[in-house]
């Protein structure tokens, strides 16, 4: 088998079950799926040489227009992380004003006498 095959069959198998592993499953167990994924693509890439056929090249051509797609889904799962994360620091400030509303009143409140 081909290293080109043998990517291109590697990157289209992650893209499908990355498109349903996002909306069903855990996140953590996305990121480790995605984890494994690139640890196994970086031993497949390190035995890439220069393509000597045009059907290597189509499937070079191919695997990086699926990794277009990848990279779009990668954005949208940073994204969905990073509103998360401001979604829990909004809570943790709220949290903190409920047990102690007068910790971020300052004292600027001064009372003035008209006489000298």
């Amino acid at each position: 088998m081909s290293v080109y095959f043998e990517l291109h069959s590697m990157t289209s198998t992650f893209l499908e079950n990355l498109k349903l592993y996002v909306k069903q499953v855990d996140r953590d167990e996305v990121i480790e799926y995605i984890q494994q994924f690139i640890n196994d693509r970086e031993k497949i890439i390190s035995q890439i040489i220069n393509p000597s056929s045009d059907e290597e090249r189509q499937l070079g051509v191919k695997v990086v227009e699926m990794h277009h797609e990848i990279d779009q889904i990668f954005h949208s799962i940073q994204n969905e992380i990073k509103q998360d994360m401001a979604t829990q620091q909004k809570k943790g400030t709220k949290l903190t004003q409920y047990i102690n509303p007068y910790k971020s009143l300052t004292n600027v409140s001064a009372f003035f006498d008209k006489k000298e």
